[in-house]
């Protein structure tokens, strides 16, 4: 229960999506149609502590205990799926999902223990809902971790990190008085009125 079972990781390209997602897949050893190779181990599994060079690898400072705890065995292929504007939906049987802005917000998932954010933000008002995938149950403890390049956004992110994490938001509003929002709403009204007016007629 301290941990989720699940990873988000979230991208704002949607062309880094998918060649993260590519690039997972192939760790995990599946082939370019996403099926089981039978040739290949996964790529995790070079760290498992029955290779030969574990103990050299412990000393060295890589200790994989751990994740070969939490995950059961470092031979076993994670499944690894994609949510974006052109896939929507999310696999229930994925344990890392690749995702851009399209599942920011409306999923709420108890599994989901860790969100990991490719590049900087473009928002810190979306990092906050994307941070906030992770650790729905009380007894969580979630995850969050942002990998950052040493160019451009990146580097202005990595030298004022403390924003990430305590953000300073601006206010935003509502456009009620915009005309296209008013027409939606006297149109959702009216459909509203029809259907109590049915409803009482029938």
């Amino acid at each position: 229960g301290r941990v989720g079972r699940r990873l988000f990781a979230f991208t704002d390209d949607l062309d880094v999506t998918h060649r993260l997602f590519d690039d997972l897949r192939d760790a995990e050893a599946y082939d370019r149609f996403g099926r089981p190779d039978a040739r290949r181990r996964t790529l995790s599994a070079l760290r498992s502590d029955r290779e030969p060079d574990a103990d050299a690898r412990e000393a060295d400072g890589q200790r994989w205990a751990l994740a070969e705890q939490l995950r059961g065995s470092l031979e076993r292929r994670l499944v690894v799926g994609r949510t974006t504007s052109r896939d929507p939906g999310v696999d229930g049987t994925a344990d890392v999902i690749i995702a851009t802005s399209a599942l920011e917000v409306g999923f709420n998932d108890p599994d989901v223990g860790a969100v990991l954010q490719h590049k900087a933000p473009r928002s810190f008002a979306a990092f906050l809902q994307r941070r906030g995938r992770a650790g729905r149950r009380t007894d969580m403890r979630p995850i969050t971790v942002t990998v950052l390049s040493d160019y451009g956004r990146d580097r202005v992110a990595f030298q004022a990190f403390e924003h990430l994490f305590d953000p300073s938001i601006e206010r935003q509003s509502l456009p009620i008085r915009n005309s296209y929002v008013l027409r939606i709403q006297a149109a959702y009204s009216f459909l509203d009125w029809l259907a109590a007016r049915i409803a009482s007629e029938g």
